[in-house]
C-alpha cells in the first residue's frame, strides 16, 4: 500500500519537488519496513524447529521478539 504510490511519485519527480527532506524519509521508511520484516523472519525461524513444528508449538526468542516490536515502534514514529 506504501510502495506503488511512492515509486509512482518517485518517477513522476515529485517527491524532490514536494519537500526537501521526503526522498530521505521514504527510503528510510523501507528500510525500516524491510528490516521489521527480516527480523520477523528471523524470530519465526528461531522458533521452529522439527520436533516443535509437528506439535505445533512454537518458542521464540524474547530478544527477536523485543527487536520486532522496538523496529515497528520505530517504523511507526517516523
Amino acid at each position: 500500500a506504501f510502495g506503488a504510490p511512492a515509486l509512482y511519485f518517485a518517477v513522476r519527480g515529485r517527491l524532490s519537488t514536494a519537500a526537501p527532506g521526503l526522498p530521505p524519509r521514504v527510503v528510510g521508511l523501507f528500510a525500516l519496513g524491510g528490516s521489521q520484516g527480516l527480523i520477523g523472519w528471523w524470530m519465526v525461524r528461531s522458533g521452529l524447529s522439527g520436533e516443535q513444528w509437528a506439535e505445533q508449538v512454537w518458542k521464540a526468542t524474547v530478544c527477536w521478539i523485543s527487536g520486532n516490536l522496538s523496529t515497528s515502534q520505530g517504523e511507526h514514529a517516523e
